[in-house]
């Protein structure tokens, strides 16, 4: 399956990088990484090409004009990632940092193979994530 992140930031730029290794990390490999900054204040876009994220083909920064604030952001992360050719969409805030095998367990999930299923998520308990629809 192919999925798509989208990663809405607004001025935590360290807490970005650590989401952004986390999802490079994951055990099922994403498509592509849309980072949304909402008018970030705080150098994030110089902090990711230093940290050589932008250089990388599945990395993409989208820089809007002004803080749309969460919703707004999500907004245009949706808007983004939908044109890719993508199977699912997984949207976070810039203070995720899913473990490794955190897509993988989503996916092979039972609701994530249903036609009807249009949205997944973890549910946290006890340090270990399970999935549900």
């Amino acid at each position: 399956m192919r999925v798509c992140a989208a990663v809405v930031t607004y001025n935590r730029r360290e807490l970005l990088v650590e989401c952004l290794e986390a999802l490079l990390a994951q055990t099922h490999a994403l498509q592509s990484i849309v980072v949304v900054d909402n008018a970030s204040t705080d150098g994030t876009p110089e902090l990711l090409r230093e940290r050589g994220l932008l250089d990388r083909d599945d990395v993409r920064l989208l820089r809007l004009a002004e803080n749309r604030g969460g919703a707004g952001g999500f907004a245009a992360a949706v808007e983004a990632t939908r044109a890719q050719d993508c199977d699912w969409i997984w949207l976070m805030d810039d203070d995720s940092e899913p473990v490794p095998d955190a897509l993988e367990r989503l996916l092979s999930s039972p609701p994530a193979g249903e036609e009807a299923t249009v949205a997944l998520c973890p549910v946290l308990a006890r340090s270990s994530v399970r999935t549900g629809a």
